[in-house]
């Protein structure tokens, strides 16, 4: 592979050469995307904080959170309101996985309707994506909904939804995972049997670590690809497990030694300071943007850029 020649140094606040490494990679290597909670607002979805909120309130329960709550608050908040429902019911699984769905699709909007096509841009640049001539082969996302899987089948492109580790993946054109479970609006639907919102469902998945059969799946995933996280600052303790087991993977064998990058994480960047960032220990590329629209757009120009340069490459061949 042609890497374009850089230091690490270099990369901080440089995003006009962070974009030349990301477009670089990406021609390149087939790549993974990860999609964080970001994706799902434009359909109404709401945010971790507000679906914990919802569910302390349907089961009585006071809402304590601080204003920024932090992920102990959350799973803690979370675990009480399992507690709850433990007591009053003995199909206390059912129940709870029924709250949490009703908090989830209080208000969305439903991406077979005109109205969830319009809603989001993010949605609309992977769907280019995958119609391009990117090479993307899997989608990763810790949402619960199956929002993704619906608006890229509006747009007549076939998908699978694998809810397990041991789930047989069906024959599509791209399969979408949901590693910390699945609560499809359908009802009839197949959907995981539990997911992880709660402390102890949290605590769970770490001590089984990168050697669980969800986390080895998405480790040897991360391995033969790029990863590109988008709105997701990769801050979850087991994606950073994952990243850390990933760099002590390709130094133990010595794979793709070319590869400075790992991956890269597109978000809005968190404050004023800076545009981008290369991480050395995990070889993640942080390219922040001053808005998260604009990471939609960035990506339906590289895919038009790739296209154009594919067709290019095609006429001189035939030419």
């Amino acid at each position: 592979m042609n890497n374009p020649m850089f230091m690490p140094s270099e990369l901080k606040n440089n995003k006009k050469l962070c974009l030349e490494v990301f477009d670089n990679y990406l021609f390149h290597y087939s790549s993974i995307l990860f999609i964080g909670a970001g994706f799902g607002f434009g359909f109404g979805m709401p945010s971790w904080v507000i679906l914990i909120k919802r569910l302390l309130e349907v089961n009585g329960l006071p809402d304590d959170l601080s204003e920024s709550p932090t992920t102990a608050e959350l799973l803690d908040a979370a675990q009480r309101c399992l507690d709850k429902v433990k007591e009053s019911s003995e199909d206390w699984n059912d129940r709870f996985m029924q709250e949490v769905y009703d908090a989830l699709y209080l208000e969305t909007k439903d991406p077979f309707s005109w109205e969830g096509q319009c809603a989001s841009e993010l949605a609309r640049s992977i769907v280019c994506c995958l119609n391009s001539d990117v090479f993307i082969k899997k989608i990763f996302t810790l949402n619960y909904d199956d929002n993704l899987e619906r608006y890229i089948k509006w747009n007549g492109i076939s998908v699978s939804s694998v809810i397990g580790a041991d789930t047989t993946e069906l024959r599509a054109e791209i399969s979408v995972y949901h590693p910390h479970g699945f609560l499809p609006r359908e009802i009839d639907v197949q959907r995981s049997e539990d997911i992880i919102l709660t402390r102890d469902s949290f605590i769970k998945e770490q001590i089984a670590g990168v050697l669980g059969p969800w986390p080895q799946n998405v480790l040897d995933t991360f391995i033969r690809n790029i990863p590109v996280f988008i709105g997701s600052r990769a801050s979850d303790p087991m994606l950073d497990l994952y990243f850390t087991s990933l760099s002590e993977n390709h130094k133990m064998y010595n794979r793709n030694i070319d590869r400075m990058v790992l991956g890269f994480v597109l978000d809005k960047s968190p404050n004023d300071i800076f545009e981008s960032e290369y991480d050395d220990e995990s070889k993640l590329l942080y390219i922040n943007f001053e808005n998260f629209d604009q990471i939609p757009e960035m990506l339906i120009k590289f895919c038009r850029k790739k296209s154009e340069m594919l067709a290019g490459k095609s006429s001189k061949l035939m030419g």
